[in-house]
């Protein structure tokens, strides 16, 4: 899987622009270091990159002496473009004024953009995507790294200590052992106060999907899938009455996941105590909480393809899903089981 950049040329000059001719100081350092950060998106592999341009705004490589002068950024677009370095789509580009809240393409994608500020934070409230401008680039400084932590045995925590919200408009969140009991469902209550928005377009639902065991403990009986499930979309009408959201819950067999994991559209969360992991704000067991954005973070180099993969396990299991019909089965979904997450396109 590969996330969409949806990237104004503008931004891109600006961007080469800047770490061109950067004047380096220690109080800039991290924002040069945001800067160089997004590029190395842009030109990734990783990504499928949407620009504002035509082929006849690029070089030819064919010619001997192109037609007319292009800019550095041009040369350096065409140049991996003809190396198949990048995967480049021209034309139909979209800008942050014309998102369609009915594609669920645009609506996972990254924009990088020169709209202000407001425009950004305007967008990013309405459709829950992640948007870049120069003017608040400083603002993400959290992209650059791993932003989780190590986390000890009998350690007093709380999810909103350990988490934090970021603009998304879609959740998948897979823990064998999150509904197993109240516990589970106490920690999921304070994840998604943290998590969820407060709001977003109505023409931009909330989704939500848990794929989970739905058994109790070790005695390993089926847990009443609709009581669950009402009990959930109650918890999530209490904490975000003005969301509009859909959710839906997957019963899957103990084998098909092993890690516990959260991912939206602009993050990826792990933590591999599970996230039933505090109980009366202790922590149960020693473990380690990793948060980045993904295709975007610095420091951790495995995050594109640990987000990729994940992505994929988790669709083979979405498509195969089946309405439900017994507790006793395996495989099958209750509520509403659209998520824009598994319906992107490369």
């Amino acid at each position: 899987m590969r996330k969409h950049v949806y990237c104004e040329s503008k931004f891109l000059e600006t961007c080469i622009s800047k770490i061109n001719n950067w004047k380096f100081t220690p109080e800039n350092f991290e924002e040069l270091q945001l800067w160089m950060c997004v590029k190395a998106m842009i030109f990734s592999r990783n990504i499928i990159l949407h620009l504002d341009i035509t082929a006849d705004d690029l070089p030819k490589f064919d010619c001997v002496r192109p037609s007319k002068q292009f800019a550095d950024w041009q040369k350096e677009i065409a140049a991996k473009r003809n190396t198949s370095e990048i995967h480049l789509r021209l034309g139909n580009f979209v800008t942050l004024q014309n998102i369609d809240k009915s594609d669920d393409t645009q609506l996972t994608a990254y924009y990088l953009t020169c709209c202000d500020s407001a425009t950004c934070r305007n967008c990013m409230n309405e459709c829950g995507v992640l948007a870049i401008c120069p003017d608040n680039i400083t603002d993400f400084k959290d992209i650059l790294y791993d932003n989780g932590s190590a986390i000890k045995k009998n350690e007093q925590i709380s999810w909103q200590r350990k988490l934090f919200f970021s603009p998304c408009n879609s959740l998948v969140l897979v823990d064998n052992y999150i509904l197993s009991d109240t516990r589970g469902i106490d920690n999921l209550k304070n994840i998604f106060d943290v998590l969820l928005p407060h709001s977003l377009s109505n023409e931009v639902p909330f989704q939500i999907s848990i794929f989970t065991t739905l058994r109790s403990g070790n005695q390993r009986t089926d847990i009443d899938s609709n009581k669950r499930f009402a009990e959930i979309a109650q918890m999530v009408e209490v904490l975000r009455p003005d969301l509009l959201f859909r959710m839906a819950i997957f019963k899957c067999s103990f084998e098909q996941f092993h890690d516990r994991i959260i991912i939206t559209n602009n993050t990826y969360i792990s933590c591999g105590g599970g996230f039933d992991l505090i109980n009366r704000g202790t922590s149960s067991k020693t473990t380690t909480l990793s948060i980045v954005f993904p295709f975007l973070c610095k420091s951790a180099k495995w995050d594109s393809m640990a987000y990729s993969n994940f992505w994929d396990n988790v669709k083979d299991n979405y498509e195969r899903a089946q309405e439900f019909r017994a507790d006793y089965l395996t495989g099958f979904y209750i509520g509403d089981k659209r998520n824009r997450l598994m319906s992107q396109t490369n």
